[in-house]
């Protein structure tokens, strides 16, 4: 018969801590998860980034056409500095515009493909001498950073529906339809 004697640990071996090879060894593994995770943090903000940019965009689109039909009235919506007036006087003919905000934009975001919008009364959009609602790609806001879905697509369709999507290529409107990754 075999006894087995366990041996309890005294206080002292109990509270020594890490040795210091364990100590560099945590270090070490936390230094090349941090080399891998900030990267990828940084494309979470610029994706971020792009996604916020948007946002503002279809937001600006939809007050424009909520005032439009509130005022039955024409609402311009307008992404630059073209817009200088935010309000108006509606006695003297112009119509109210609404800025879309992307005059925020940072370094390496851009923009491509940006519509100036007129709401009618009816609360359906028209470009500029167009007669028909608008249907197309309103804008592109992209960033040559992003390995993937570095686009985001802004698109009104039959001059009311807003919608939007992120995609890996240029944003397109083909034969009366967004990209393929987009519908």
């Amino acid at each position: 018969m075999v006894m087995t004697v366990i041996e309890a640990c005294s206080p002292e071996k109990a509270a020594r801590g890490f040795s210091l090879i364990e100590l560099m060894v945590t270090l070490a593994v936390a230094g090349v998860m941090l080399m891998v995770a900030v990267p990828s943090f940084g494309n979470l903000m610029l994706s971020s980034q792009l996604t916020s940019l948007s946002n503002e965009l279809v937001s600006a689109l939809n007050s424009a056409r909520v005032e439009a039909v509130k005022r039955n009235a024409p609402v311009e919506v307008c992404s630059d500095n073209t817009c200088a007036v935010t309000t108006t006087d509606m006695s003297n003919g112009h119509p109210l515009r609404i800025k879309a905000g992307l005059d925020d934009m940072v370094d390496p975001i851009s923009v491509r493909a940006v519509r100036h919008l007129t709401y009618s009364g009816q609360g359906l959009a028209y470009a500029n001498g167009q007669n028909a609602p608008f249907s197309g790609l309103v804008a592109d806001l992209f960033s040559d950073r992003l390995n993937t879905q570095g686009h985001r697509c802004i698109y009104v369709e039959v001059g009311a529906v807003v919608s939007t999507c992120t995609d890996n290529q240029n944003c397109g409107y083909f034969n009366g339809r967004p990209n393929a990754s987009c519908h």
